[in-house]
């Protein structure tokens, strides 16, 4: 759906999923997108939080370079400077 452009439809679906499967970073990443895709960027922070609260490493390299995620891209960034190591 969400390749249709039916971006709210796909939220409303994944959000089920999110109940379901609650150690699941991608469903919790796939949110973040469409929420940063539908203009809701306080709910696409939360939800990448809980993704990278999952797999932060993973989450935080698939994030930097997706398009779909880019009003959250210097947020990402500043994240990652402020880690150690």
């Amino acid at each position: 759906m969400f390749e249709l452009g039916r971006i709210q439809e796909a939220k409303d679906l994944t959000l089920k999923l999110a109940v379901q499967f609650p150690k699941d970073w991608p469903v919790r990443y796939n949110l973040a997108c469409y929420c940063a895709r539908l203009g809701q960027i306080k709910e696409a922070q939360e939800w990448f939080a809980a993704a990278m609260a999952i797999d932060e490493k993973t989450v935080r390299r698939v994030g930097i370079a997706d398009p779909d995620l880019e009003p959250l891209w210097q947020e990402i960034r500043d994240a990652s400077r402020q880690r150690p190591g």
